[in-house]
Parts: structure tokens; C-alpha cells; sequence
């Protein structure tokens, strides 16, 4: 519960930055998916039906298979609807947002400059579009922020567990 007191600046920043990308998915597709959208929902469809890793062409696909898979679970446990994987991607959008914050207390020792960061964060367009967009960008974002936080904890604290 302290936790949560001390943090309400920056879940509420969090919470902005949710409520803009949910917002913004029908927005950007009213027109349809984009081309590697739906090669990546093919790939997933695929996978959740127990078939090969194969691309439209009808051969071995080479994107990362990590999304891909990601979302041929999410299909498989509620059905085709796309709304479920468009959450996850406007949460992990938003995770990134606090990830954001976290590194930039870590190096920055300055709360102030990290929660205007956040803010920023959440409201840059390019990660609102990568949170809507169903692929891997969101996730790998995210990816990389942990990344960057265990480097620079590692730096600062290095032991035989995080070295």
C-alpha cells in the first residue's frame, strides 16, 4: 500500500498512457492491417492450430517467432477476436512507460526529470502507434528497457549473481 502512495504520480502517467493507445487502436485501423500485421496474425493463426512456422509465400517464415507465438497462445485461449491482443499491446506500451521511468531514476537519481520522461514517453506518438500495431515492436520495447535496467544495475551493484 506505501508503494502505491508513493508511486501515484507515476501510475498515473502509466494509466494516461494506457488510455491513449486503447484509444487510438480503432484509429489506426479503420483501413485494415498493415501487411506485416497480417503476416504475423497468419503466423500466429498457424501456430495455434498446431502448424508449421511458415510465412504467406509458403515458406519457413523468419521473423522472430517470439510474437508470433505470443499471440497464437492468446488466440488459442480466447478464440479469434483481436481485441485480447490489443490489450497486451497497449499494456506492454504502457509497461514500457514505467520501465522508462525506472531507468531513468536509476540513472539519473533525479525522480522530477524521470516522471516528466514518463510523460513524455506516453504521449510520443511513434510508441502509441507501436503499442497499437500488432507486432513484435511493443514487445521488444519492452525487452530492451529491462535490458538497459539490468546493465545499469549491474554497473552500479555488480555481484557474482548480476555480473
Amino acid at each position: 500500500m506505501q508503494w502505491l502512495k508513493t508511486n501515484q504520480d507515476v501510475l498515473l502517467i502509466v494509466a494516461v498512457a494506457f488510455v491513449l493507445r486503447i484509444s487510438f487502436v480503432g484509429l489506426l485501423h479503420e483501413r485494415g492491417y498493415t501487411s506485416d500485421e497480417n503476416e504475423y496474425l497468419s503466423l500466429a493463426t498457424k501456430l495455434s492450430e498446431g502448424k508449421e512456422f511458415v510465412d504467406s509465400n509458403g515458406e519457413w517464415s523468419t521473423k522472430a517467432p517470439l510474437w508470433p507465438f505470443v499471440l497464437s497462445v492468446l488466440l488459442r485461449v480466447v478464440g479469434s477476436g483481436l481485441l485480447i491482443p490489443h490489450l497486451l499491446g497497449c499494456l506492454l506500451g504502457a509497461f514500457a512507460v514505467y520501465l522508462g521511468f525506472r531507468l531513468c531514476v536509476e540513472l539519473l537519481e533525479d525522480r522530477f526529470v524521470a516522471l516528466i520522461a514518463a510523460s513524455l514517453l506516453a504521449v510520443y506518438p511513434s510508441l502509441i502507434v507501436y503499442s497499437d500495431i500488432l507486432q513484435s515492436e511493443a514487445m521488444y520495447i519492452v525487452f530492451v528497457l529491462i535490458a538497459f535496467l539490468f546493465l545499469e544495475r549491474t554497473r552500479n551493484k555488480p555481484t557474482m549473481l548480476n555480473a
